[in-house]
């Protein structure tokens, strides 16, 4: 060896040596210390004695705290104080009272407080007998730390020698001598001294690189023996500690192989999952499953488990997902005896966290393993812990348990457990949360209908429960009278069976075809599938349509054909019944369930079986006109928009024909408004179906009977509200052009109504220009039908409408009406129109006229109107005339004066000039509406009301329903 590798050595050992004289210096200043403290609190003991504690205590470490607050808690909850328990709980929110690996200490579970109490208390007591008994305890105290105190010196006095004789060995050149005088040569790529024995090697020579590499240096073993002994070790101590001991026993293992490996990581893992921030703990998921699938001690496994299952305290879905993933590794990993040993227990135990996101985990997990447990476990152990999550009071733990349940029954094989289950849909299909309503129809309900179909028990259990539920909401209104399902909790809940059935009724399509005896030939060409191939589709309905063609004793029969056409068709043509005169929306969706059956089934189903039926109801409802009016949505929804344009379009022209002549059973009067509400909810619901729509109503136009072109005068009016602007100038507006040219005057006054609609709904000019062309042609109409008519419109246009359009048309066109009339000879006709000017004009009241719009229109058409004014209004009209006056005075008075700024808002007469009244958006912005009624001369009540205007342009669809004004285009 060179002189240099000598040398080298040397310094090595130098620093070894006095790094190991530091330590030795430290622990004898901390025994000294220690001794003194040990000495004063021995002297200090009897005059400590019967006084008051101090009160500067030691504050207390942090996971001191958290196991004293688990000790504190496991005793009141044994002693049956479980409200204390509750409460230190509560107050101790940021730990888990009922786990003592959150407390942090790498020791096992402490023994109860009563324990700590014999053992600390009362034994105490025993061995020493008051300052006597602490005086003698604190003098053997202090000879132990004499005794270790002169172990540490003499220690320290080897190691200053041999200090000294490396200083001259190195002076001398020569190897380093050892504590009995020999010399050995050390590794300068270790520091790991074998101590010699009569295996080493001579002397001189270096140790084995393998054996080295297992042994620790004797001095560290020591030190960390005596470490043992110093008080008030902070926790990094005690973390030191343990590793310290794990290395020195991982040193003494000469057999290392995998299972070793396993043993370390499951020994460090409890200690390293605090340390590691929540957003990275799923980091640690790869080092559980080799662990705990490899470990051969089952307790080990279990704790191992439990720690994985809690690694994360409230995971979130993406955290949820892991851990999932993580126990589906596991159960790929080991049998089917260690997941229902080991796994489930876990899932078991955790059905009653506090923490609603362990819960939903618990939900996730279960269903997870459910594939690999014995069959039989899953209708019953994961069946169990399902149901009694769907009783938890958070609706994120039901949505969840709804959602597995829908997996759970995919794996079942026989229908033991069918009904209740059955039950268990329908009672989360009926929870109160949105949330958990969907999960069912998203991912439970289409699960359990492929369940139901498997056992077939879809037609024959669930499809008639839903079904019979639907009509028992329907009936429970006894629409015999009513027909009114209005209320918000039964439009909620038929709207949500409707949704349902809407999920089923393809299931139950493809449980038709696929038992149908004509279908086996077509299945048998392609495997088994879940759903129909597309060329399987189009060959079953063309065998379908077939099966339909043949006459009855020909055909074949199976259950799934017979439940459609015997319960399924007749059950939902009741339910359109049933509805009735109900909103819109739920007229919409009974009729959908009727479309959507039809549309699965095909045209000629549509034609032969639900048509068929349809219209023997029609026949035997001819003299019951109520009855027959409800049947009419669903015909006109449910079935003949099924159709293709040409047959849509026959059948909606001779529907209107025979509704506006009362022929084959149907009535003017009691159907016409039904019509008129079922067509604006189709052009509502199908915008491709409004073109075709409004070309029937341009062709039944040119009908010879008057009754026909009213009627499509009034639909025209109820239909501007649901289509288009350009529809509205392109098909509209040009039917109504015609129709006001008409002879009768039945016709012309529907039309005037028309007109006045369209004006509210449209904006633009050009179309307001056309409109005010056709309204100029019944001014110059001698007819007082016409004029009254003509002033209700203009008065139900005035807040409607753009303010332009209403100061430089609607309102001079009132002042001319109004000459007309007061120049006419008086009649009783003539009262009525004038009555009908005066609310126009007070219409005015909640818009904001320009004062050259007062003073040459409305003051003079209010002054012509007063002296034939019937006494019912006259004092209102004065009041009107007044405060008119007194604006125009102020208004000139302010102009004199220096300008002030105007308040923004419109103004109201009537109300000693405060400005009250609203502009259109500024009320549609509020949420009123725009022919909001509004307070005039006097304070009394606008006689030109909201019920008035909707009498004048007939908005409601039909009777008993108050359609608020359609919105601008």
């Amino acid at each position: 060896m060179t002189a240099d590798a000598l040398i080298k050595e040397k310094n090595e050992r130098l620093a070894f040596l006095e790094n190991e004289l530091r330590a030795a210096k430290s622990t004898l200043e901390n025994y000294s210390s220690m001794e003194k403290r040990t000495v004063r609190k021995a002297a200090s003991s009897d005059r400590t004695k019967d006084v008051q504690p101090n009160k500067n205590k030691e504050q207390l470490k942090p996971q001191e705290l958290r196991a004293l607050n688990f000790i504190v808690r496991k005793y009141l909850v044994d002693e049956g104080y479980k409200l204390s328990a509750i409460t230190l709980e509560e107050e101790a929110d940021d730990q888990e009272l009922t786990d003592w690996s959150e407390v942090g200490l790498a020791t096992s579970e402490p023994p109860p407080l009563i324990q700590f109490y014999r053992q600390f208390y009362i034994m105490g007591q025993r061995n020493e007998r008051g300052a006597a008994g602490g005086l003698m305890k604190a003098q053997q105290e202090n000879d132990v730390l004499k005794t270790k105190l002169a172990n540490a010196e003499q220690r320290f006095d080897q190691l200053a020698k041999r200090y000294e004789d490396l200083l001259k060995s190195k002076e001398e050149g020569g190897p380093a001598p050892t504590s009995d005088g020999k010399r050995v040569l050390l590794r300068a790529d270790s520091l790991l001294v074998r101590p010699q024995t009569a295996e080493t090697t001579n002397a001189g020579q270096p140790l084995d690189e393998k054996e080295s590499r297992f042994f620790l240096r004797k001095t560290f073993a020591d030190v960390d023996e005596i470490s043992k002994t110093l008080e008030n070790r902070t926790e990094e101590n005690e973390s030191y500690t343990r590793i310290t001991h794990q290395l020195i026993n991982l040193a003494k293992r000469v057999d290392w192989d995998n299972h070793s490996v396993i043993q370390l990581v499951a020994g460090t893992l409890p200690y390293v999952v605090p340390g590691v921030i929540l957003k990275k703990r799923e980091e640690l998921v790869p080092l559980f499953l080799p662990v705990i699938a490899h470990h051969p001690d089952q307790n080990v496994r279990y704790d191992l488990t439990k720690l994985f299952f809690n690694l994360i305290k409230k995971p979130d879905e993406y955290e949820r997902k892991i851990i999932v993933d993580g126990f589906i590794g596991l159960a790929n990993l080991t049998s089917e005896e260690r997941i229902e040993t080991e796994l489930l227990p876990q899932c078991w135990e955790e059905v009653g966290n506090k923490n609603f996101e362990r819960r939903v985990l618990i939900a996730d997990t279960v269903t997870a393993l459910a594939p690999y447990v014995r069959p039989e476990l899953r209708p019953s152990l994961i069946l169990s812990i399902l149901q009694q999550l769907i009783e938890d009071k958070k609706k994120d733990v039901r949505a969840g348990a709804a959602r597995n349940l829908g997996l759970l029954v995919s794996l079942f094989e026989g229908e033991e457990k069918y009904s209740q289950l059955e039950d268990i849909l329908f009672k989360l299909l009926y929870d109160f949360d949105e949330d958990v309503q969907n999960m069912v129809k998203t991912v439970f309900l289409p699960l359990f209908a492929d369940w139901a179909d498997m056992t077939g028990n879809l037609c024959t259990s669930l499809m008639t429960r839903i079904i019979n539920d639907l009509q028992a909401v329907i009936s429970q209104r006894e629409y015999e009278h009513t027909a009114q399902i209005n209320t918000s909790e039964d439009v909620e809940r038929l709207m949500l069976l409707c949704d349902t059935i809407q999920i089923l009724l393809p299931r139950m399509r493809d449980a038709v075809f696929t038992a149908a005896p004509f279908s086996k030939p077509i299945l048998a060409k392609a495997p088994q599938q879940s759903t129909f191939t597309q060329i399987q589709e189009i060959e079953l309905k063309k065998e379908f349509d077939k099966f339909l063609d043949m006459k009855p004793p020909n055909a074949p029969t199976w259950t799934e054909w017979q439940f459609v056409v015997t319960f399924a068709v007749p059950k939902l043509a009741e339910c359109s019944i049933g509805c009735g005169n109900s909103n819109p929306e739920v007229i919409a969706a009974v009729a959908g369930l009727l479309r959507t059956l039809c549309l699965n089934f095909g045209a000629k189903f549509s034609e032969k079986i639900v048509k068929s039926h349809y219209e023997y109801l029609i026949q035997q409802t001819a003299q019951e006109f109520q009855t027959r009016g409800w049947l009419l949505p669903g015909y006109l929804l449910g079935i003949l928009e099924t159709g293709g344009p040409k047959e849509f379009a026959a059948d909606l022209k001779e529907l209107t024909i025979c509704v506006a002549l009362s022929e084959a059973g149907w009535s003017k009067d009691h159907h016409n408004s039904i019509l008129k509400e079922s067509l604006c909810i189709l052009c509502a619901k199908f915008p491709g179906r409004r073109d075709e729509v409004l070309n029937v109503m341009n062709e039944v136009r040119s009908h010879g009977s008057a009754n026909v072109r009213a009627c499509v005068a009034s639909i025209l009016t109820s239909l501007v509200s649901v289509v288009t602007a350009e529809q509205v100038s392109e098909k509209v507006l040009p039917c109504l052009e015609k129709l006001t040219g008409d002879g009768e005057k039945v016709v012309r006054l529907i039309t005037i109504h028309a007109l006045g609609t369209v004006a509210i709904t449209v904006e633009d000019e050009k179309i307001l220009e056309k409109i005010s062309m056709q309204l100029d042609k019944f001014m110059e109409d001698a007819s007082k039908e016409s004029w009254l008519e003509l002033s209700k419109v203009l008065g139900a246009m005035i807040p409607n409408v753009h303010p332009n359009f209403r100061e430089q048309y609607i309102i001079p066109r009132l002042l001319t009406l109004t000459e007309k009339t007061a120049g006419a000879a008086k009649s009783g006709g003539k009262s009525k129109i004038l009555q009908a000017l005066f609310e126009s004009f007070r219409a005015c009241n909640g818009t904001r006229p320009h004062d050259d719009t007062i003073s040459k229109y409305i003051l003079p058409g209010l002054t012509l109107i007063f002296p034939e004014a019937e006494p019912s209004y006259k004092t209102v009209l004065e009041s009107m005339i007044h405060e008119y006056n007194d604006i125009l005075r102020k208004e000139d008075k302010s102009a004199q004066a220096p300008p002030v700024a105007k308040p923004a808002t419109g103004w109201m007469p009537g109300m000693g000039g405060i400005t009250m009244g609203m502009n259109i958006d500024l009320k549609s912005k509020m949420g009123l509406p725009k022919e909001m009624p509004t307070m005039g001369m006097g304070g009394m009540t606008n006689m030109f009301d909201k019920n008035k205007m909707k009498n004048a342009l007939n908005f409601g669809f039909g009777t008993g329903t108050a359609t608020p004004p359609p919105p601008k285009h």
